[in-house]
């Protein structure tokens, strides 16, 4: 129970079972004379639900509840849920079905030696850490549970990140080359606009403006944003999602199974989907991109994250491999179609009387009027994989 001044007036608190009473009085003397009443106190119905309420809750079901506040907010990532379902399955295979509130320091410790002894990086252990951390602390504010003994464990603990792998553009060729079709494109859309994976795999053609693309599924954080849009190499659907597999959504574990059978077969080391957007930041610094409009396409809103790729982006910033355009990395035709290619344009060109036209390194746009129509329409060559917007 807090008594404090606001102004004129003195506001009263109290919490119990996990609910605030709160009430306003005019002056210090009238909330005394109610606290002096025995007025203050929580009313019998929520003193019924304190003493109904668990204190001893495990750690699988302490953190049950505090998933549902998040979802109800609909601010984390499907990569968030999943890292914390990750998170919870090793806490609870360490400690069992023991009371959340009776875990200290030495035992925690138990804990971090038995995920380090069996390979895992005391980064990885602190990320456990961090929604074990958020967990309990929420349960602890709610008096869902009764203390947490672990606040601050790691502080003062320097811990070296992880060095981020940014593949070499001949290896990403290769893989590109070793992927299957519906393979290869979702690759092409990850390299060209630095999504994450759950973006690209929740990325929807009516997400396409005429010069941006928006990301607002599946984002971390919640955070939407916009990135330039990229001159698609290949036909996208009229309606639905951008990118499939087989006729169906593709999941983020199908396309990194796909990707490590297509690193075996290019005898290249594996990447991770998450790689295509270290590559991306990389080259597009040593491109010349500004740092700035990169971390709006990217999604970034710390500096400091973009200290790595510029120190990173200098390797190749004279590098012979990388083109100017991303489109021109990977060889979705040979060199030699070039002439079936621009001659299945000029025929289009004149098929639907296109006023203007635009080539964009190796994916051609055209910005066509027909003649009953008032609109302008793209329209692209669906030669050799070639393709736009119909």
């Amino acid at each position: 129970m807090t008594l404090t001044q606001h102004g004129s007036s003195w506001r009263l608190d109290n919490r119990a079972g996990g609910q605030r009473v709160r009430r306003m009085f005019k002056s210090l003397t009238e909330a005394q004379e109610f606290i002096s009443q025995g007025n203050g106190k929580p009313s019998p119905a929520i003193e019924a639900q304190a003493s109904q309420q668990p204190h001893a809750l495990p750690i699988g079901e302490a953190v049950k509840r505090w998933r549902t506040h998040c979802n109800s907010l609909r601010r984390h990532s499907f990569n968030h849920k999943e890292r914390i379902d990750y998170a919870v399955k090793q806490l609870r295979a360490h400690f069992g079905d023991r009371p959340a509130d009776t875990i200290g320091r030495a035992d925690f410790d138990g804990y971090v030696a038995a995920r380090t002894a069996t390979g895992v990086s005391l980064g990885t252990v602190k990320k456990e850490y961090n929604v074990l951390a958020a967990a309990l602390s929420w349960c602890v504010s709610r008096d869902i549970i009764a203390r947490f003994a672990l606040a601050g464990y790691f502080r003062g603990v320097r811990i070296i990140e992880k060095q981020i792998t940014v593949p070499q553009p001949d290896d990403l060729a290769r893989i590109m080359a070793a992927l299957p079709a519906d393979g290869r494109k979702l690759f092409w859309f990850l390299l060209s606009t630095g999504c994450r994976i759950s973006e690209a795999c929740a990325f929807d053609v009516s997400d396409i403006g005429a010069d941006f693309i928006r990301f607002h599924r599946n984002c971390k954080g919640g955070y939407e944003r916009t990135a330039p849009l990229p001159a698609f190499p290949y036909p996208l659907p009229i309606a639905g999602l951008a990118f499939s597999y087989a006729g169906r959504e593709w999941r983020r574990n199908t396309f990194m199974h796909l990707l490590w059978r297509a690193c075996g077969t290019a005898g290249v080391a594996r990447i991770s989907p998450h790689c295509t957007r270290h590559a991306h930041a990389t080259f597009m610094l040593a491109k010349g991109e500004p740092v700035y409009n990169l971390m709006a396409a990217c999604g970034w809103r710390s500096f400091s994250v973009m200290q790595r790729y510029v120190a990173i982006s200098r390797r190749y910033q004279n590098c012979g491999a990388f083109p100017p355009q991303w489109v021109g990395l990977f060889l979705l035709v040979s060199w030699a179609d070039y002439g079936q290619i621009f001659a299945a344009l000029k025929r289009e060109l004149f098929a639907h009387q296109t006023h203007v036209y635009a080539c964009h390194g190796r994916g051609c746009e055209f910005k066509s009027r027909l003649s009953r129509q008032s609109e302008i329409r793209r329209s692209t060559c669906k030669n050799k994989g070639f393709g736009g917007f119909l």
